[in-house]
């Protein structure tokens, strides 16, 4: 079979959970002969060294250039000339079904291109971008959002990205294109044949807000293989860690006020941009004493160096790859009772939940653990069996082939 796959971001640019989760199917797909294409948007090449590092030899690349900007969401809802390019690229390459990963960086109507071409659609899910311009339905009054207008959007993507309130007189200017945008997005369930989620959460939270789609299916991430096969033994003192970007919505302040005074030397948090971003978390910081690294692609030095693994976010989370890392190198977990995570992490079973935003409830089972590591070898000892990436992939193609009916 042949497939197109889209994404908003590729090597050699930081990549996070989608695009990773994306080039995972895409070796799995290459595995098992099917001929393979991406669309994608990057500024950068990918050299044929990196394919063949990345396990990619053989995929189709289809780049587009996009304007690095803070009004990336209004910009990708229509661009003509990207989906000029789409149609020409379905035409010249032919696929039997195109697999949307993301749309940001592209344009919101690829789907109504690859419709128009005959061509069968399915969409995998990574986030809320069909019904929140910042992707994760946590506005900038920092909560859940449940409902808003194209004037409430304008504001909190334009105060999460500026930091700053937005000047009246812009709210009306830019409005106009939030509706576009919404308009574009609310398309997506007539274009989409097969929406595909790793959650019931994130389909359920969709739904709620008026994203009605017409088929659907959970789908849960695989793990290329396990990472070890060592036996799990905690190291004393315990050693806990933080890996992901460092904002609000992960929880971060959550966290850091859990692991109070000498707490915080047990604790590693990676992920930082840079050492000046490391420098500046220290002056906002001036109390905690954890280990502080900046953001690197290769995890297995972390999830060496760490025992128990924590997710405080406070955002509905669709399935974290870190938990399935975690899992992946035997690592039990501290998470959020939040969105997907509690389908993947029972209390009890690979790890412990506590409420979002509980800086209290976290910090006690941080100490209870720092002081019982016995317990955690039993976290460890029952963490779920996770598919492998290519029993995932066989999932994903199952479902796409039951279009045909």
């Amino acid at each position: 079979m042949k497939i197109l796959l889209t994404l908003h971001n590729c090597t050699p640019e930081p990549m996070f959970g989608a695009e990773r989760i994306c080039l995972q199917q895409i070796r799995s797909l290459i595995r098992a002969g099917h001929t393979v294409g991406l669309f994608y948007a990057c500024n950068g090449k990918i050299s044929s060294e990196t394919l063949a590092a990345e396990g990619l030899s053989g995929l189709h690349l289809f780049p587009n250039s996009y304007v690095r900007t803070k009004a990336q969401v209004l910009l990708s809802a229509w661009k003509p000339h990207v989906a000029a390019r789409f149609r020409r690229v379905i035409r010249a390459f032919r696929p039997d079904v195109v697999l949307f990963h993301h749309l940001v960086r592209l344009s919101l109507d690829l789907p109504s291109v690859a419709r128009q071409e005959g061509v069968r659609t399915a969409m995998y899910l990574h986030d809320y971008y069909s019904v929140c311009p910042s992707y994760s339905l946590f506005n900038a009054a920092r909560s859940i959002c449940h409902d808003a207008s194209p004037a409430d959007c304008v504001r909190c993507l334009y105060e999460s990205r500026f930091g700053r309130k937005i000047p009246g007189a812009l709210v009306p200017v830019l409005t106009p294109f939030m509706r576009l945008r919404e308009r574009m997005a609310d398309r997506l369930v007539d274009d989409i044949d097969l929406f595909i989620s790793p959650s019931t959460s994130l389909l359920f939270e969709l739904g709620k807000r008026g994203f009605h789609m017409r088929r659907s299916t959970v789908i849960p991430h695989g793990i290329d293989k396990a990472a070890t096969s060592a036996p799990y033994s905690p190291h004393k003192p315990v050693r806990f860690g933080y890996i992901g970007n460092i904002n609000r919505k992960k929880g971060i302040e959550v966290m850091v006020k859990a692991f109070q005074g000498d707490l915080s030397k047990l604790l590693t948090i990676r992920g930082f941009a840079d050492t000046g971003a490391i420098e500046q978390f220290k002056k906002d910081n001036p109390s905690c004493a954890a280990r502080l690294e900046q953001f690197h692609k290769d995890t297995v030095d972390f999830y060496t160096e760490v025992d128990v693994l924590v997710v405080p976010s406070i955002w509905l989370e669709n399935q974290p790859t870190v938990l399935l890392e975690a899992f992946a190198h035997g690592k039990p977990v501290i998470c959020s009772r939040l969105g997907g995570m509690e389908e993947l992490v029972k209390d009890g079973r690979g790890g412990l939940l506590f409420q979002p935003g509980d800086a209290d409830g976290l910090g006690q089972i941080v100490r209870r653990l720092a002081s019982n590591p016995s317990e955690l070898s039993a976290l460890a000892a029952s963490i779920p069996r996770l598919p492998t990436s290519d029993e995932y992939t066989r999932a994903v193609m199952n479902a796409i082939e039951g279009l045909r009916l």
